[in-house]
């Protein structure tokens, strides 16, 4: 999987594990940022995906990490786990379900009981409603902000497949040894991240392939 920022020449093979992109340039880093937040939805946008000779769509295989503090894991992630919950209900539960429903339907009837009238009851009920009234969501359990990081990706990449995440000012946040136990976990895990970073702050060459747009927006890699 190739990935390219329009109008630069280098090209990035998203499968090295650890990348970062330096843009010293204030200007274009934040065009480059808001790219990545806000147009991954846009097949021959900024952002320019490729596998093969095929141009991709990136949202459909990464996702951008930028506000760390107050991202809500379940406002991105919670339709798409009912619906899958759904699927799994219909295609490996489906003898549950159904006795579910016939329980539903009976214990309507015995709270009827008392009332001296006939009603039609059909349980034509969606198990999503089922999740709704129980109120199952994702548990954001961790304190620690890496930790809470560590769960998205891994909550992100079960749901929807997503196995590449990008970054925006990482660095910043962590402490070197942090930010190499998180790489050692990426690694481990077989996913694959790109950092976009306005500077060299913190940069560790050993971990990872870096790329420079400087400030006169020339390319060094």
């Amino acid at each position: 999987m190739k990935l390219q920022l329009k109008n630069f020449n280098f090209s990035i093979d998203l499968d090295e594990k650890i990348n970062t992109i330096i843009i010293e340039n204030k200007i274009e880093y934040r065009k480059i940022v808001n790219s990545f937040v806000n147009e991954l939805n846009i097949r021959d946008g900024n952002i320019l995906l490729s596998k093969d000779i095929e141009l991709l769509v990136p949202d459909k295989y990464i996702f951008t990490f930028y506000d760390y503090f107050t991202f809500d894991i379940n406002k991105y992630a919670l339709t798409k786990l009912y619906k899958k919950l759904k699927e799994i209900a219909i295609l490996e539960h489906s003898i549950e379900t159904a006795k579910l429903k016939s329980k539903i339907e009976e214990y309507v009837y015995n709270l009827t009981k008392q009332y001296d009238m006939y009603l039609d009851i059909s349980c034509d009920l969606d198990v999503t409603e089922i999740f709704k009234s129980l109120n199952v969501k994702i548990k954001q359990y961790s304190e620690f902000l890496l930790d809470r990081i560590i769960n998205y990706i891994n909550v992100i990449n079960e749901i929807f497949g997503i196995k590449y995440f990008v970054f925006i000012g990482f660095k910043q946040y962590f402490t070197e040894t942090e930010i190499l136990d998180f790489y050692e976990y990426i690694i481990y895990n077989d996913f694959d991240i790109v950092l976009v970073e306005p500077n060299n702050f913190k940069t560790i060459q050993t971990k990872e392939k870096t790329y420079i747009i400087d400030e006169d927006l020339c390319e060094i890699f």
